[in-house]
C-alpha cells in the first residue's frame, strides 16, 4: 500500500496537473498530485522511498528508506535518486537524473508510476 498525506484531487480536468499514477505494484491505481505534495517556498522537493516521513511512502521491499526525490525547478520537474541501493529506473534505462516528461515510466523497487504533465486527452 503506499500512503497519501493530505492530497485533494481536481477531477474536473481544467488545468494541467503533474501527477503520478502507480500502475504496477503496491498501491495500484493511487495518484499523487505533484503541485500539491511540494512544499512552497525554498527548496521543493518530493521524497520517494519505504521512510514514512517521504511525500510518496512505498511499502516495497526492494525501495530504499530515502530512494529518490522528484525536484520541481521552474515549471519541471527532475527525477534524482538517491544513491539507492537498486536504482531509479526511468523508462527502464537506470539514472542519476533526469527532467520528467508526460508518459515516462519511473520504476522504484517493484513498483511503477507513471507521470503526467496533465494534458487534455492523456489517460494513464
Amino acid at each position: 500500500m503506499i500512503k497519501k498525506r493530505g492530497i485533494k484531487i481536481d477531477s474536473s480536468g481544467s488545468c494541467p496537473v503533474p501527477s503520478l499514477y502507480v500502475i504496477q505494484g503496491h498501491g495500484h491505481g493511487s495518484h499523487f498530485d505533484l503541485a500539491q505534495l511540494a512544499p512552497t517556498g525554498g527548496e521543493q522537493t518530493i521524497g520517494i522511498g519505504r521512510e514514512k516521513g517521504n511525500s510518496i511512502a512505498v511499502e516495497d521491499h526492494e525501495a530504499s528508506r530515502r530512494h529518490a526525490e522528484i525536484r520541481k525547478h521552474d515549471a519541471t520537474y527532475l527525477l534524482v535518486d538517491l544513491d539507492s541501493s537498486n536504482g531509479t529506473f526511468l523508462n527502464s534505462r537506470r539514472i542519476s537524473e533526469s527532467e520528467l516528461r508526460s508518459g515516462d515510466r519511473i520504476q522504484i523497487g517493484r513498483t511503477v508510476f507513471l507521470y503526467s504533465r496533465g494534458e487534455s486527452g492523456f489517460i494513464p
